[in-house]
């Protein structure tokens, strides 16, 4: 059965109730990085209006838990960062991580997509 071949490893939450905490989870093809987006999380908690943001994890090895490195947030309300996916690209020494947010907030269609280096 499958229940013997896969056993939890690892759990992590959000930080906010209804933040949408993984909606969209990317993960490096060697299983070493990966961003998680939080698109109705809001930059501090008395704003009502969402954000988003988006995590980053890696490890050094499969066998490792995952460490939280780094947390970016949207830039205006309504933006709902990494609502629409993320992604991640190594290039050498360098992890660039690409974000989808909502059109019609604080950007414009043509530029919806952040590049965090």
């Amino acid at each position: 059965t499958t229940s013997d071949l896969f056993k939890p490893f690892q759990t992590i939450n959000g930080e906010v109730a209804y933040g949408w905490f993984g909606r969209i989870i990317y993960m490096t093809p060697n299983g070493l990085s990966m961003a998680v987006s939080a698109s109705g999380s809001k930059a501090t908690l008395d704003e009502f209006f969402y954000y988003g943001s988006v995590y980053f994890y890696m490890r050094d090895t499969t066998n490792d838990p995952f460490i939280q490195v780094d947390r970016v947030y949207g830039e205006c309300s309504g933006e709902g960062l990494g609502r629409y996916g993320v992604a991640i690209e190594a290039r050498n020494d360098t992890l660039l991580v690409h974000a989808k947010a909502s059109d019609g907030a604080c950007i414009d269609n043509s530029n919806n997509i952040r590049t965090y280096k």
